[in-house]
């Protein structure tokens, strides 16, 4: 059996109930689409209001739907399998909508965003580790991004992905707890190295804070060499 599969099932059908059962409307002229913005701009254009859109801020079942997704979503000991499942619905329900993944999360994020990190990396379980950085990472690759990788919350944890990712090349780093098995090492470094990969390709600041009236230490070019070391 395949709960994941099934919780996904129930999930689109209900969508499927809810975006169905909306009034109909007079069919309208289709807009002239807007100009494609100047490549010159420097940016990709911003999402714009549309009716999908307002369909999911209105109903109440796709909201419900959202919200249950997103606390699996931001669970740190969440299966992978049901994180995928969690993911690829999210996906499914932002294109039924017309918006982006990050639109339909950004009601509820903030509060489970907090339970996330509210505590450092260092004092939780390897697995648990392996999924917060897993959820930071997923928040990052989404476009626009879910959070911002300059803030000071996001950046002390770039800051442990980043003493995790250099912790064979600095054996007297102990952040991670004795009994991990070696494949559980693995995974731990490798998606803190794809937290740090994703974090650059924003092409933000990454400071972090130095305390007790120290400058901001730079995080992108200990980055750098962190990869640099991991391909040799």
């Amino acid at each position: 059996e395949n709960p994941s599969g099934e919780q996904g099932s129930t999930a689109k059908e209900a969508l499927a109930v809810a975006t169905n059962s909306t009034p109909a409307t007079t069919t309208t002229p289709a807009p002239t689409p807007a100009p494609a913005p100047d490549a010159g701009s420097g940016g990709e254009a911003a999402a714009t209001p549309s009716s999908g859109k307002e369909k999911l801020n209105e109903n109440p079942v796709v909201k419900s739907i959202v919200e249950v997704l997103a606390v699996e979503l931001f669970n740190a000991n969440a299966a992978t399998a049901v994180r995928r499942v969690v993911s690829a619905e999210l996906e499914y329900i932002a294109a039924r909508c017309g918006v982006d993944v990050a639109q339909i999360l950004h009601p509820t994020h903030t509060q489970l965003l907090q339970s996330l990190v509210g505590r450092p990396l260092r004092v939780r379980s390897v697995e648990a580790q392996l999924g917060t950085v897993k959820v930071l990472n997923y928040c990052l690759t989404l476009r626009p991004p879910l959070l911002r990788a300059s803030s000071d919350h996001i950046g002390h944890f770039l800051q442990e992905a980043l003493t995790i990712a250099e912790q064979e090349e600095n054996p007297r780093v102990q952040v991670v707890p004795s009994s991990a098995t070696a494949s559980t090492m693995v995974q731990l470094k490798s998606a803190c190295l794809e937290l740090l990969c994703s974090a650059m390709a924003l092409q933000a600041p990454l400071n972090v804070s130095g305390g007790s009236g120290q400058p901001p230490v730079d995080l992108r070019s200990r980055i750098i060499q962190v990869f640099f070391k991991s391909l040799t």
